[in-house]
This record gives structure tokens, C-alpha cells and sequence, in this order.
């Protein structure tokens, strides 16, 4: 489950964490009732006029959640194995980003810089609010009446790191509709403490500040300013300069406003779940990618049949996926998709290398990025590397040319077998080829 807004072209911005993330790659046209993922338009078929609120539970559903907007008017419509809500003011999220926070991002690996102007970062007063429900992002649902209450997981840039719990309240106008949405496949309701517990958030979400160098010296110039101010006023007390006496008791109090109002921003990178989303991200989605890449080579080849992209899982034919990849603008370059063709690239690759050679995805910390590891050989490829070069780059040579001639680089460096069938120990480790 997704929180965020529409740009004016229809894009979605994803509001978590204090960031702001756009997604080209996902367009929202209410009027024509159009929902399009890459190019590929899904119809948004009308559900019902609901009231929704959506909670973030830090410290597990059983718990007291905080607002993260509050009941609200909306329309609901189901977009495929999706549904989207659309509220008619993005003010109604909060909390909202003021100052230096007003700053959008594109995804990961899309190689552009920070949005920090225009009606992206400060939508117009109309551009509607958005929540969007992946169904396998909700873990439980239940009705109550007219009442629809779902437990859903955040994750990160649509990557396998769970950020959070929100917990969605969707009102209907009448028990039917309630029924039958809350009969839409979404797993029923079990006891919220069982749930909290078969259900891990990878980020600690606490608020509390991790007192490292940079919080400490914030905190001590803050320190030291008061002290200043108040030797002050002490001093212009004893000589009996009340003029003085006066402006500084004003400054301290307006100082105490200030940072009263500002402390929330100020220490808000030095919170533990800002630290801990910094160490985790992207290394530990990755590397849980990484495990799952022969599950999602398979799920993004159903996905890619869904759009009318037919790969086959035995073919070693990549030109459907090359002229589905340059079909796609640069700008709505999506990591975690890109990933998952890269899934599949990577297989073929490893058919076209011959017979069955052991290979691994791991995240490779030094390079930055998951990268498909052949032991045999002393030697790692980059396929996503590839996929963005087709994708975002329009790279003239073909996903055919980049994945056969790695093919043939890590046949190359595999141990010729001896006479009797064996290996040779003899290799020499290489650096991996990042395309």
C-alpha cells in the first residue's frame, strides 16, 4: 500500500519517510477513467464513493496507530489486481512537506537529479490524493457492517523492503458494496497480535534520536546559543539595562517558539528509523531480491503476458523484451521491473552459456548493485545494468548482442574439463563485467 499524490500529467508521487518519489511509470487519468503501468493502459472500473483514513502503526497493528490522513471522502476504483483510491485534496496527507523537505525524487537508478521546483514538488490545490493497494500488500481484512478495515505492509520504491504497517478504514455507503470488496481475495482478518508477529517490518520505525556525531553537534550549538543569550540577559539584569533586558527575553522566547515548531525537521535525519532506512537501503531489499530472482523471472514473465509481451521460459529469443524495453520512455525507467527483466535476461544468458553451470544473484557491496555470480568461472555480469542501457540509454546494440556476448565471455573463463572429464583447478579471479 502506496500513499501519495497526482502530478498534473497524472503521475504518481509516493509520499513516505519524509521523501517524496516520482513514478512516471505510473500514470492516473480519472477522467477517461485510464490507469496505465508502462505504457499499458488498465481500465479503473468505478467501486464505490468510501470515506477512507489510513494509520501508520509503528509499533505493530495490535497498537495505537498516527494518522497518516484522516478520514476522508474518496472514490475507489479496482484497476486489475490493484485498486486506487483518489481523494480530491493532497492536503489531506500528513503531514505535509514544508521547506527543505519539498523535494522529489525519482527512483533509484534513474540516474536524474532531485525535482526541486515546479507543480511536481508543490501540487496545485486541486491535484487529488492517491492510495494505492497492491492485493499482496494487505495482509488481512475484515467487515464490520459498512466498515472495511485493511492491514496492509509499505514498501520501499516497490522493492521487497517493508517499511511499515498501515492499517486503511474504508467506509462504504452501503453493507453490499462493504461485502463485496472486502470479498475481492484479500486474506481474512486473524488476531492483530498473531498478525504483528508472522508479519516483520525490515526499518525501526522509532522516533527517537541516535545520538551520532552530527545530532550531538546540533544539539550542542543549540546549547551554546541559549547559554549565550541567557549570560546576556543575566548581564543586562544586574547593570539595569531594561532595554537590552527586554529584546533578549523576547529573543529567547522567540527562539523557544522556533525551535519548538522546527524540531521535528531539524532532528528528523537523525532519527533511528532515518539511520536504520539509510544502512538497510538498497542493500537489504537486494539481497532479498537476490533470493527470490527465480520466482520473479517467473512472475515478470506472467506480468509481461498480461501487456501482450509473450517470453517464452525456455526460449533464448530476447528481441520481444528488447522492442518491449525501447518502447518505454527513459523517464519512466522502473527499478524494481527493470530488476525482474533482468531475471529473466540473466536465465537465458545462462542457457545460451551451455550446459548447467551453478549460478547465484547476490549483492555485490563494493559494485552497488545485484549482480549474477558464476563461481566456475571467477566471474560476475551486471544484467540490470544491460536493461537500463536498452531501456534508459536506447543503447544501439540489441539485449540479444548484450546477453550473448556475455554469454560468450563467461564461457571463456570456464575451466576447460581434462581428459577424463574433469575440471582443471587452474582460474584466475575477474572482475565482474557490469556491461
Amino acid at each position: 500500500m502506496e500513499l501519495g499524490h497526482l502530478t498534473d500529467r497524472g503521475d504518481l508521487v509516493v509520499d513516505s519517510y519524509r521523501i517524496r518519489t516520482l513514478f512516471p511509470a505510473i500514470r492516473v487519468h480519472e477522467a477517461t477513467r485510464s490507469f496505465a503501468i508502462l505504457g499499458q493502459e488498465i481500465p479503473m472500473h468505478p467501486v464505490a464513493g468510501v470515506t477512507v483514513g489510513v494509520a501508520l502503526h509503528r509499533h505493530g497493528w495490535a497498537r495505537e496507530g498516527e494518522a497518516l490522513l484522516r478520514p476522508t471522502p474518496a472514490r475507489l476504483y479496482r484497476t486489475g489486481g490493484s485498486h486506487l483510491i483518489l481523494g480530491a485534496n493532497w492536503k489531506a496527507l500528513r503531514p505535509r512537506r514544508p521547506g527543505p523537505f519539498a523535494v522529489v525524487h525519482h527512483p533509484r537508478g534513474s540516474g536524474r537529479p532531485p525535482i526541486k521546483r515546479g507543480s511536481v514538488v508543490k501540487p496545485s490545490d486541486t491535484a487529488p490524493f492517491a492510495v494505492l493497494i497492491d492485493g499482496d500488500s494487505v495482509k488481512a481484512c475484515f467487515r464490520t457492517g459498512t466498515r472495511v478495515d485493511l492491514f496492509a505492509v509499505e514498501e520501499k520504491e516497490f522493492a521487497p523492503l517493508v517499511l511499515g504497517k498501515l492499517h486503511a478504514t474504508l467506509d462504504f455507503p452501503d453493507p453490499k458494496a462493504a461485502e463485496a470488496f472486502a470479498a475481492a481475495g484479500f486474506p481474512g482478518a486473524r488476531d492483530l497480535a498473531t498478525l504483528d508477529a508472522a508479519v516483520p517490518v525490515d526499518v525501526d520505525r522509532s522516533r527517537r534520536v541516535a545520538w551520532g556525531r552530527g545530532a550531538v553537534a546540533m544539539t550542542t550549538m543549540i546549547a551554546a546559543l541559549y547559554a549565550g543569550t541567557l549570560a546576556a540577559t543575566l548581564y543586562a539584569f544586574s547593570a539595569g539595562r531594561t532595554d537590552d533586558l527586554v529584546r533578549l527575553v523576547g529573543s529567547i522566547f522567540a527562539g523557544t517558539v522556533a525551535l519548538a515548531w522546527s524540531s521535528e525537521l531539524l532532528y528528523f535525519d537523525h532519527r533511528r528509523e532515518f539511520r536504520d532506512l539509510l544502512e538497510k537501503w538498497p542493500n537489504v531489499a537486494y539481497r532479498r531480491w537476490a533470493s527470490q530472482a527465480t520466482e520473479r523471472a517467473a512472475d515478470f514473465r506472467e506480468q509481461l503476458r498480461s501487456l501482450g509481451v509473450t517470453l517464452g521460459p525456455a526460449s533464448m529469443d530476447l528481441s520481444a523484451l528488447d522492442r518491449f524495453l525501447r518502447g518505454l520512455p527513459p523517464e519512466a525507467y522502473f527499478r524494481t521491473f527493470a530488476m525482474d527483466a533482468a531475471a529473466h535476461a540473466g536465465e537465458v544468458m545462462m542457457r545460451i552459456v551451455g550446459p548447467p553451470v551453478p549460478y547465484a544473484w547476490r549483492w555485490d557491496p563494493e559494485y552497488g548493485d545485484v549482480v549474477l555470480a558464476v563461481d566456475a568461472a571467477d566471474h560476475w555480469v551486471a544484467p540490470v545494468a544491460i536493461i537500463a542501457k536498452v531501456w534508459g540509454s536506447k543503447d544501439p546494440k540489441t539485449l540479444d548482442e548484450w546477453i550473448w556476448e556475455q554469454a560468450a565471455g563467461i564461457r571463456g573463463r570456464l575451466p576447460a574439463p581434462d581428459a577424463d572429464g574433469e575440471e582443471e583447478d587452474e582460474g584466475s579471479e575477474d572482475e565482474g563485467d557490469e556491461a
